[in-house]
């Protein structure tokens, strides 16, 4: 049974150890030795406050478009994610097996959920490596009689 740890913070890259309410997180299993759903996890019950706290390390992140992530090349950021990717390969048996407890899913279709979204993100990548080594500035496309060059880039802070 996995013991998910979400019972902390991260916002502007720092992640800190939660003080606040916590939330459990429980599987659809019923544990036999209490009758109740089987604990599997805590995450931390964040407040607007924390939301907005995010946004606005987010925001002065992105900093009008001249942040470090921002500013970095294509072929820059992408190596960030293909690193983070790396980083997830050694936790799949964790993943896969939190992915069981949480949605009830069988080892193989879990596993399978796991390895399709990692093909998927990696095909993503190579995608966005191809449009970037054919053409660096972009595309040419015509919408609406106006002809122009369509870029990749990052365009401001999401939530």
């Amino acid at each position: 049974k996995p013991d998910v740890d979400g019972a902390f913070k991260f916002v502007g890259g720092e992640r800190t150890p939660w003080e606040g309410d916590i939330t459990e997180v429980t599987s659809p299993i019923i544990d036999d030795s209490t009758g109740k759903r089987a604990l599997i996890g805590r995450v931390a019950a964040l407040q607007e406050s924390d939301a907005v706290e995010a946004v606005e390390a987010a925001a002065k992140a992105w900093d009008k478009g001249q942040g470090t992530w921002p500013q970095m090349s294509l072929a820059a950021r992408i190596a960030a994610i293909r690193r983070f990717i790396d980083c997830l390969k050694p936790s799949r048996e964790r993943i896969v097996n939190a992915l069981m407890w949480e949605i009830c899913k069988n080892s193989t279709d879990a596993a399978a959920e796991y390895d399709r979204t990692m093909k998927f993100s990696e095909a993503v990548i190579d995608a966005l490596e191809g449009s970037d080594a054919t053409e660096a500035f972009g595309d040419w496309t015509t919408v609406s009689g106006i002809r122009g060059r369509v870029r990749r880039g990052p365009v401001g802070v999401t939530m």
